[in-house]
């Protein structure tokens, strides 16, 4: 196993492409151009050493001292001493990656997104803060590609005691893999994206130098002061709206009294943390490039997003999982969560890697599945009144008011134990389309490697123990879906996912074929 360790040392030629990368923000960070990688016998993946900062951490800091953590930040670290409140993603490649220049090009990214290298201070909710991290580069593991990829220490990542990112490479000399691990305090899955990109970035500077095509977009760190200031841009006020003025109040009752169905897999084990818990519990899929279209092309049809259809078709899949594990209750309900960026093209553009994310919750009783159709167009609609009426900020204002209030809190511990969803979906979207690299039909290309796969989901607990995500790159959608060990097998996890495939290629048979129906037969 090969161990990261910060030291100064004179840059190699085959590294003077280096230059090209900000040298003043590296110098801030108090490191040399290059880090080194050295191997050890010890198969447990270890810190950076520590970097002598003392004030000088703060020399780039967003501000002058500590960043108070901001609500949505109090409730992820918070549920994190519950249960884990990380996510993974992964990239899969063609070609073998070069060790030193993909250290290099980690510290650069690290650099540019300062929660990633900061650690959790402080004792309560009015004092916990971010501050900088002494050793700001996260742990990286590199092993053979046929090594299973495994926590060493758990799951959980212990944010006063090491930064919220972690890497993995495995590689042979044909193919690469990378694993990373984020906790979603430090940043959402944009936010997580945007570093990834800045990692490709860099890497393809580092190793093509004057040739590369590469570029970093630019990003203002300072702007992370202001990051609990949402976008408030409100529609004019109509009739419905005043109305709807305790919606707030009714979706956080429902919320908590009205429990969700969970999906049922007949398994419920209690893991202790170990070398045995492995990194990145997918089950995938990739649609073809045919069926993508097909998809885009029926949602066109039927006048509604891609998103809506795609949530309409998991309550179907959800209902017929929970089918055929044993008898159903129609009087069940199922509870999707949803997560809605705050940003906008310009905040996505300049905001380093944090939470400007909110969730809401869409509901349905079971028996309102049999009919596919009003549930797509009530799906359709309750997403656009989400949007429109500015819902999906209500998230936002009950996570203030419980950081302030013990009994709220305690109730929200309370009931985490009986689960807030069923499950949670997120909608990615068009992964790397920003990204300043070279492409060709859509795959990126990075330092000689080929970005084949792209894979992640959201955080996952024993009480939400499914979660997907819907990922286009490459002009296909893939369906990335991660599980709890606890409560489902590998086997169990591909069942489920390959439920939910079926039900969305069944739906596009269907809609297809009532395509064909309505076309005039040739003359």
């Amino acid at each position: 196993m090969f161990l990261m360790r910060i030291e100064e040392i004179n840059v190699r030629p085959k590294l003077r492409a280096a230059r090209l990368i900000d040298r003043e923000g590296r110098r801030r960070l108090n490191t040399a151009v290059m880090s080194t990688v050295q191997q050890t016998a010890n198969d447990s993946p270890r810190k950076c050493e520590p970097v002598d900062c003392q004030d000088a951490r703060y020399s780039d800091w967003p501000t002058a001292g500590p960043l108070p953590l901001t609500p949505f930040e109090w409730y992820m670290f918070e549920g994190g001493q519950e249960s884990s409140m990380t996510f993974n993603i992964r990239l899969s490649f063609s070609g073998m990656v070069e060790q030193d220049e993909f250290v290099t090009a980690v510290a650069e990214a690290i650099r540019r997104h300062p929660l990633l290298r900061a650690h959790v201070t402080g004792t309560n909710r009015k004092t916990l803060a971010w501050v900088p991290a002494d050793d700001p580069l996260p742990s990286l593991k590199y092993s053979p590609l046929s090594e299973p990829v495994t926590y060493q220490h758990g799951e959980e990542i212990d944010l006063r005691k090491e930064t919220g990112l972690r890497i993995w490479v495995r590689c042979d000399e044909q193919r690469t893999e990378t694993h990373f691990q984020f906790h979603h305090a430090c940043c959402d899955g944009i936010g997580a994206y945007r570093v990834l990109e800045d990692i490709l970035c860099a890497y393809d500077i580092v190793v093509y130098g004057d040739a590369s095509e590469a570029a970093l977009r630019p990003l203002e760190p300072e702007r992370l002061a202001n990051r609990t200031q949402l976008n408030l841009d409100r529609p004019q006020k109509t009739h419905r709206q005043k109305r709807d003025l305790f919606h707030p109040f009714r979706a956080v009752s429902q919320f908590f009294t009205k429990l969700p169905e969970g999906l049922r897999s007949g398994r419920v084990q209690r893991l202790t943390p170990g070398n045995d818990e492995t990194v990145s519990n997918f089950a995938t899929h990739t649609f073809t490039a045919a069926e993508t279209r097909a998809l885009r092309k029926t949602t066109s049809r039927l006048n509604c997003s891609s998103n809506d259809l795609l949530m309409r078709d998991l309550f179907l899949a959800i209902d017929a999982w929970n089918h055929g594990q044993d008898a159903p209750n129609r009087t069940d309900m199922f509870r999707v969560m949803l997560p809605v960026t705050q940003r906008t093209p310009e905040e996505d553009e300049l905001f380093p890697a944090c939470n400007r994310v909110s969730m809401v919750k869409i509901d349905r009783d079971a028996a309102s599945l049999d009919d596919p159709q009003n549930l797509l167009a009530g799906i359709h609609a309750e997403v656009r009144e989400i949007r429109a009426l500015r819902r999906d900020l209500t998230f936002h204002r009950v996570a203030a008011v419980v950081s302030h209030c013990l009994p709220l809190q305690w109730l929200m511990r309370r009931r985490s134990q009986r689960g807030y969803a069923t499950t949670v979906l997120s909608q990615t979207g068009n992964v790397f389309a920003r990204a300043k690299l070279s492409r060709s039909r859509g795959t990126v290309y990075t330092g000689g490697m080929a970005l084949e796969a792209v894979d992640g989901a959201p955080p996952v607990n024993p009480f939400t123990p499914v979660s997907f995500a819907t990922i286009w790159y490459a002009k296909k959608l893939t369906l990335t879906m991660s599980f709890a060990r606890s409560r489902f097998t590998q086997e169990q996890a591909d069942a489920l996912l390959a439920t939910y495939v079926r039900t969305i290629q069944s739906s596009l048979a269907e809609e297809t074929k009532v395509e064909a129906d309505l076309m005039p037969e040739a003359a």
